[in-house]
C-alpha cells in the first residue's frame, strides 16, 4: 500500500477531501520524522513505538572478496509493536 492508497481510503472512510487528508498525512509524518531526528521516541498507543538507536562503528566482511572493512556509525530507526497490535495481527483479540 502506498501513500496515495492510504489517503484515498481515509478520504472515503471519513468523507473528508483528499487534499485535506494529504495535508494532514504530510503534517503527521513530517512531525514524526522531525521528532525522531531530534532523538525523541514516538509512542502510538495500540500500535507501537518508534525509536532511534545509535549503532557504533564496527568491523564487517566484504562478501565479494572477504576483506575486513570498517562500517561507520549510524542512526537507525527501530519499531516495536504493541502487545494489542501483536494480538490483533495474530487474531487474539
Amino acid at each position: 500500500m502506498y501513500k496515495t492508497d492510504i489517503i484515498e481510503k481515509v478520504s472515503k472512510t471519513t468523507n473528508i477531501k483528499y487534499k485535506d487528508i494529504d495535508t494532514i498525512y504530510n503534517a503527521i509524518f513530517d512531525t514524526i520524522k522531525n521528532e525522531l531526528y531530534n532523538g525523541e521516541e514516538i509512542v502510538l498507543t495500540g500500535f507501537g513505538t518508534f525509536k532511534v538507536n545509535n549503532r557504533k562503528e564496527r568491523k564487517g566482511i566484504n562478501p565479494r572478496n572477504g576483506d575486513i572493512i570498517q562500517i561507520s556509525p549510524k542512526r537507525v530507526v527501530t519499531f516495536k509493536s504493541s502487545l494489542s497490535f501483536k494480538n490483533y495481527m495474530n487474531d487474539k483479540n
